[in-house]
């Protein structure tokens, strides 16, 4: 197969999909811009396979991944040298996600559930008796924040099912667990409440009744 690429160029990967498993064609965008030739000359080994290691990323990210194909693509014939740059591009992909400060990430996400939910409270009741349909949207809003909360804890519902109660943080955990459950049966104790409040100020009195 030949594949002339000139700078910059954008290429149909029709020809590149033949041949491969559905898998790896349905990853695959349906074209793709290729990253132009490097600057620098074997006079420069280093600087150059930067540059190459750089393509072959651009490519990666793009949904190129069979070494193949990438070399087709970036026209570089020798196997094991892809197979290096390859491997220097997954390696940084490694670094950046080890370096990936989940604690920091799941502490903001709760505070910004929180602020938002206490907003969803004040602006319920600040609510008119009347508005009885968008104090329902508001308390279903405010439950599905307490379940990104929970999701964010660990307390999906695969997690509730195994828990057992035993050792003190397996105690904790199920207190969580209660109380979870409590404010879920509060939260629609109250939707049903709004209801019935609803219907009674949206009754009309008949004639019998004045």
């Amino acid at each position: 197969m030949q594949i002339k690429i000139k700078k910059r160029q954008v290429v149909h990967t029709a020809k590149l999909k033949k041949g491969e498993r559905e898998e790896v064609r349905a990853t695959m965008p349906d074209k793709v811009v290729v990253p132009p030739t490097p600057t620098y000359d074997d006079d420069d080994p280093t600087l150059r396979d930067e540059q190459q290691v750089a393509r072959v990323e651009l490519l990666m990210i793009k949904g190129i991944r069979q070494k193949r194909q990438l070399m087709l693509l970036l026209n570089i014939d020798d196997p094991r040298q892809m197979e290096r740059y390859v491997s220097r591009v997954l390696a940084r992909w490694e670094l950046v996600g080890s370096n990936q400060d989940h604690s920091r990430a799941r502490g903001e996400g709760l505070t910004r559930l929180d602020l938002i939910e206490s907003e969803l409270w004040s602006k319920m009741q600040n609510l008119d008796d009347k508005d009885g349909g968008r104090t329902n949207a508001l308390l279903s809003t405010v439950l599905n924040v307490h379940r990104q909360r929970m999701d964010l804890l660990g307390l999906t519902p695969k997690v509730i099912e195994r828990i057992g109660v035993g050792s003190e943080s397996d105690v904790a955990f199920s207190k969580t667990v209660g109380t979870h459950e409590r404010l879920s049966m509060l939260a629609a104790r109250m939707m049903h409440m709004i209801e019935e409040r609803t219907k009674v100020i949206d009754h009309v009195p008949s004639d019998r009744e004045t």
